[in-house]
């Protein structure tokens, strides 16, 4: 398991701005097949009861942290997966990572 944060977050492009430590929300996820370092994808189950039910606070949360990787993370897609599950389509903010 993974323990993910996410934030409503705007920067400007290039920018090695980071969100404020205090994230919107936090949740465990696991990734989807084989980890991609760079633009992972990641399932949440949807009964967590810390996750959100409603698809409008899925689609306004931008951007991610995952502690276990070190690195933060645009949210490019929220697809709906068999079993009911959520996944996150990631893409790496290698400025903010390495800053």
């Amino acid at each position: 398991m993974l323990a993910v944060k996410f934030w409503f977050f705007q920067k400007k492009q290039n920018s090695t701005k980071k969100p404020v430590e205090n994230a919107n929300y936090m949740y465990p996820a696991q990734p989807y097949e084989n980890l991609d370092i760079l633009a992972p994808v990641l399932l949440f189950k949807p009964y967590n009861e810390n996750f959100p039910q409603d698809q409008e606070t899925k689609l306004f949360v931008n951007y991610a942290y995952v502690d276990k990787l070190k690195r933060y993370y645009y949210i490019e897609n929220w697809t709906h997966e068999p079993g009911g599950l959520w996944a996150a389509h990631l893409r790496l903010d290698a400025l903010a990572s390495w800053r």
